[in-house]
């Protein structure tokens, strides 16, 4: 877990961190540099999610052996099928 304080507002707990695979860990189709060794720090803290559509089938080569939960988004809207993913590891 994570404790990230905001002044004037509160101290958040984070669990997870839920990143989208292409534009944000990936530069087209591939890991980006240096991704790696963040994802490893920060998975000693706080479990972490990638999400995808993975239509060029990379993202399992990629971020493999890496202490990441990869989800293939499917056949809903991507925006979607993301927020449902989020909504279902809880709001708390």
């Amino acid at each position: 877990m994570i404790s990230i304080v905001i002044p004037g507002f509160k101290e958040l707990a984070l669990r997870y961190l839920v990143l989208d695979y292409n534009g944000a860990v990936a530069f087209e189709r591939l890991l980006a540099i240096g991704v790696s060794e963040h994802i490893r720090t920060l998975s000693q803290s706080i479990d972490i999610h990638v999400l995808t559509a993975d239509t060029n089938k990379t993202c399992g080569p990629e971020l493999a052996g890496l202490p990441v939960t990869l989800s293939v988004i499917g056949s809903r809207p991507e925006d979607e099928a993301k927020l449902g993913y989020v909504r279902s590891l809880g709001l708390d």
